[in-house]
């Protein structure tokens, strides 16, 4: 399969595509275009070396500020999912 017919079946895919596969697009035409990518979040977004420092910082205000949970306390409320 040639360039032209491999562009015309990718952008007939991005029409029909889901929000899901439109972000997975995204970050890899990102990273491809941006070799300055260190990590991609959860949901497939692609970070800088600056964002991705920014990130952990955040993470680090959160545990300062104990707004996070053990994993002990983590499964306990996922017990609790299960019953409900």
């Amino acid at each position: 399969m040639g360039t032209t017919e491999i562009r015309t079946e990718v952008e007939n895919f991005i029409k029909k595509a889901d929000n899901r596969f439109l972000k997975m697009v995204h970050a890899m035409a990102l990273a491809y275009s941006n070799k300055e990518i260190v990590a991609y979040t959860t949901d497939g977004i692609p970070l800088t070396k600056k964002a991705f420092i920014k990130e952990m910082e955040e993470a680090e205000k959160e545990v300062k500020a104990n707004r996070v949970l053990t994993t002990k306390e983590l499964k306990k409320r996922i017990n609790t999912w299960k019953k409900g």
